[in-house]
């Protein structure tokens, strides 16, 4: 049950990370530097699910502080 528990929830913020492609982010990245920019992918990699930036920087997407529209910056 724990198994299938830990299942759902990594499903449920690959889904939520996929939600956040296009948008701009700030965070964390791994290694707790701060990292801001463009999500342009999510992966999976073990338990975790990571947001790929514009810039090549990977944020956990527990490390996420803030989101923000690109429509703000002028974008579609």
């Amino acid at each position: 049950m724990q198994k299938s528990l830990e299942a759902l929830v990594t499903e449920n913020q690959l889904a939520s990370a996929g939600n956040l492609i296009g948008k701009y982010v700030e965070g964390r990245g791994e290694v707790f530097d701060e990292a801001a920019g463009f999500v342009i992918s999510v992966a999976k990699e073990g338990d975790s699910v990571l947001l790929e930036l514009d810039d090549g920087t990977r944020i956990p997407m527990g490390n996420v502080s803030k989101v923000v529209d690109p429509a703000i910056f002028g974008g579609p």
